[in-house]
């Protein structure tokens, strides 16, 4: 099956300065002059205030990954690769192709010591019902675990309504159920 990936648009504006901690480094009490906004194809988004330091290095990877200029406002769409419904769940009653619902922003730890990033999949059923998962991301992109079937809901919103109340115990039993792809 061919897989598209969904869009991720990164932004930096200039905000007022202020002094807090940064939203993307968490150093306390640094002088705050951007706005880093994350958009999802799918509509949601997160911003964050950040330090002249993390806007810099920002700055560096946008420039890298062809966005405009290192000093001028600056946005590059980064893809996110779906992961695969899993093996149980590739039935042909799936339609379109995995979408993604969530990703959280703190990191899960797991009992190996390794951090992952957490995202939630959706796919679409012929019945108009929609099936969701997890997929557990190795913070060095090498290794994927991904969870059965952990939901059905009547429709999209319906997964995004489950996947906003997971918890990090409800996260660490899901781990154990995800197979390493």
């Amino acid at each position: 099956m061919l897989l598209t990936s969904e869009p991720t648009t990164i932004s930096i504006a200039t905000q007022v300065a202020s002094i807090d901690t940064c939203g993307l480094c968490a150093t306390p009490d640094q002088t705050l002059r951007a706005a880093i906004t994350v958009r999802h194809a799918r509509g949601g988004s997160m911003s964050f205030a950040a330090c002249d330091r993390c806007t810099t290095a920002l700055r560096r990877v946008i420039a890298a990954a062809g966005g405009v200029s290192a000093t001028g406002p600056a946005t590059v769409t980064v893809a996110t690769a779906p992961v695969a419904p899993p093996i149980a769940d590739t039935s042909p009653d799936l339609v379109g192709v995995p979408t993604l619902v969530m990703e959280f922003a703190e990191l899960f730890v797991g009992p190996d010591a390794q951090r992952y990033l957490v995202r939630v999949w959706g796919q679409g059923r012929s019945d108009g019902t929609w099936v969701a998962w997890l997929a557990f991301v190795a913070a060095d992109r090498e290794q994927v675990r991904v969870t059965p079937r952990e939901t059905s809901q009547s429709s999209l919103e319906g997964v995004r309504y489950w996947a906003s109340g997971l918890q990090p115990s409800y996260l660490a039993g899901a781990f154990q159920r995800a197979e390493t792809r």
